[in-house]
């Protein structure tokens, strides 16, 4: 995965109508990579601002590592 911030790594400001923009690419750029879905809320969190990650460990998805879960949460936040 490409580090935040620099190349082509996806970055998510904390705008609502860029969230899921974010998300399928984030999911593009994971799966061509091969990441694992385990480890995909790990890596997400590293793709935007501190305050959405403050958010976005809170949510269950992320505490049981359910990236599919995770997804869902953030529409809500």
């Amino acid at each position: 995965m490409p580090l935040p911030g620099i190349g082509k790594g996806p970055s998510f400001s904390g705008k609502a109508s860029e969230l899921m923009e974010f998300l399928e690419l984030f999911e593009d750029l994971a799966k061509s990579h091969g990441l694992p879905d385990d480890e995909r809320c790990k890596y997400l969190v590293r793709y935007v601002d501190i305050q959405t990650k403050r958010a976005w460990v809170m949510l269950p998805g992320f505490v049981t590592n359910n990236n599919d879960l995770l997804r869902k949460s953030t529409y809500h936040c």
